[in-house]
């Protein structure tokens, strides 16, 4: 939550993400808060218990390598805002919602996403996004049905992701 008041999302966090690392490493407070899209389980760890694991050598580099990981996706996402279209920004977010989290079944993205979320992702208005949605679904990159979403080309809004078309 910003001074302001708002609402925004800086990550949707998969299956082995750790969170809450930064504030018991700096000993600070969060501003941050965490909501669960889908049933979880939660491994919590106290503060004493986390920093006698960092005696641990392949923890430390196991926690590196999680450190540097983050970062790079943190430095992307600010390329991928600064630099791009919404249109560039929407393609991008869907891919990453299905490699990440991927398909149901029927196809369907696994993740539910209200359209004020990935408003809030892309750094949008809702109405851009739900316009956005209908275009690539007048394209035939995506079908949506009631609250599922389903891409129909994921070749095609790669490429859009990376300004090659639209």
């Amino acid at each position: 939550m910003s001074a302001n008041g708002k609402e925004q999302i800086i990550h949707f966090l998969g299956e082995g993400t750790l969170l809450g690392i930064r504030s018991i490493l700096n000993e600070e407070t969060t501003n941050l808060k965490a909501r669960a899209l889908t049933p979880v389980s939660v491994c919590f760890l106290s503060k004493k218990s986390f920093f006698e694991i960092l005696k641990d050598q392949n923890f430390i580099r196991q926690l590196l390598g999680t450190f540097a990981e983050y970062l790079k996706a943190t430095d992307d996402r600010i390329v991928i805002m600064g630099q791009n279209k919404i249109v560039q920004r929407l393609a991008h977010f869907l891919i990453k919602i299905h490699d990440d989290f991927g398909e149901d079944t029927l196809g369907n993205l696994k993740l539910y996403l209200k359209r004020e979320d990935m408003a809030s992702y892309i750094g949008v208005t809702i109405e851009s996004t739900i316009r956005m949605l209908k275009v690539f679904e007048r394209k035939g990159l995506i079908l949506i049905q009631g609250k599922t979403l389903k891409i129909l080309d994921i070749g095609e809004l790669k490429n859009i992701s990376k300004g090659f078309r639209f």
